[in-house]
């Protein structure tokens, strides 16, 4: 569908992972090229603007030299429930990789702005009682950031350059008009919630279109997100280091 769109000259909005497996997700990402159209691949969680203004910090290099990035995505499914589309391979690809380490992958690339080159993988179906927990945290020579999605207007900054007898975390509440994408949509300190995410993604898309620049994330980053995807099945299935 993506495709024929692109072929029609149409701009095209997916939701990640881009496809089921990187072939596909090539495609897609040719067929946009090729057709000179505007893609969006759906990384939401890079509009929120707490993870925007991490990016930041690393852009001004107040993290320094990145030292470790830790990212959890854990998210509770009932065993009890039904059997939806995210549980099935031959619909979802890559399942829990593609639906939820996927943003995982993407923050730490958004953030940093490196890419992962190669992997070492392990795969383990769990059924457990805990909710969705999403977070990322980023150590740096500088300076660390952590930020979480339960308390996703906060951004946790350390800054290493501050004495020693006054460095710790310092909570920022990233609502300000001054911060990333003014805050979020409403008034500052009015927190946002995950539906705005959307909001702020479409918005970035329509003013892209409007001001005639590339949107992102494109399917480039969706193809390079599946790319790591796709190198952690045949790390699993080889038991051993791939490249990416």
């Amino acid at each position: 569908m993506a495709i024929a769109a692109a072929e029609h000259g149409k701009h095209v909005l997916c939701e990640k992972p881009l496809a089921n497996d990187l072939a596909s997700a090539e495609a897609m990402w040719d067929a946009v090229k090729k057709n000179n159209v505007v893609s969006a691949c759906g990384f939401s969680y890079r509009f929120t603007p707490a993870t925007a203004l991490a990016k930041r910090l690393f852009d001004e290099g107040r993290l320094g030299e990145i030292y470790h990035v830790h990212a959890r995505y854990a998210q509770d499914w009932d065993e009890k429930g039904p059997m939806v589309w995210r549980f099935k391979k031959e619909l979802a690809g890559s399942g829990a990789l593609g639906d939820l380490a996927s943003h995982s992958i993407d923050l730490a690339r958004f953030i940093t702005g490196g890419e992962i080159v190669s992997l070492v993988a392990q795969i383990k179906t769990f059924v457990t009682k805990r909710k969705n927990h999403n977070c990322i945290e980023i150590n740096g020579s500088k300076g660390s950031v952590y930020w979480d999605f339960e308390d996703q207007n906060y951004l946790l900054f350390c800054d290493k350059t501050e004495p020693k007898e006054t460095q710790g975390f310092v909570k920022i509440n990233a609502t300000d008009d001054g911060h990333p994408y003014g805050g979020g949509p409403w008034p500052q300190g009015h927190g946002i919630g995950y539906a705005d995410t959307f909001v702020l993604e479409i918005a970035n898309l329509i003013t892209a279109l409007a001001e005639g620049r590339p949107h992102l994330p494109s399917f480039e980053d969706g193809v390079k997100v599946q790319r790591v995807l796709d190198a952690v099945d045949r790390s699993v299935e080889g038991r051993k280091w791939v490249d990416v």
